[in-house]
């Protein structure tokens, strides 16, 4: 074995080296698609994500924030449900079931 080999073998090693630890951070191998499980992304995620409120250091106006904020929970208007059925008024006699259906209404 000649020594150019040896330190042929050394840089490839610190190269490989090099590539697993961009890898492990969550960059990728140019011409590749992203591998899924491998992570990484995420912290760009987390980073723009939106924060919490904080809330007032006041106990009084602490308290005072979390019943507005109850009240407009309370208050919300709501909408339908889902897939645009309207919530309340719905009889499921009036769908076009096939018969045998109407066990699986609850009725």
């Amino acid at each position: 074995m000649h020594v150019s080999e040896v330190n042929g073998l050394l840089e490839r090693f610190a190269q490989a080296q090099k590539m697993m630890k961009k890898l492990a951070q969550g960059g990728g191998m140019p011409g590749m698609p992203g591998m899924p499980g491998l992570g990484g992304g995420s912290r760009k995620a987390s980073k723009n994500a939106p924060k919490k409120k904080a809330r007032s250091g006041n106990p009084a106006k602490a308290a005072q924030e979390l019943r507005d904020a109850e009240n407009k929970r309370a208050n919300a208007v709501r909408t339908g449900a889902a897939f645009g059925q309207p919530s309340g008024d719905f009889d499921p006699s009036q769908l076009n079931l096939p018969k045998g259906f109407d066990k699986f209404l609850g009725k």
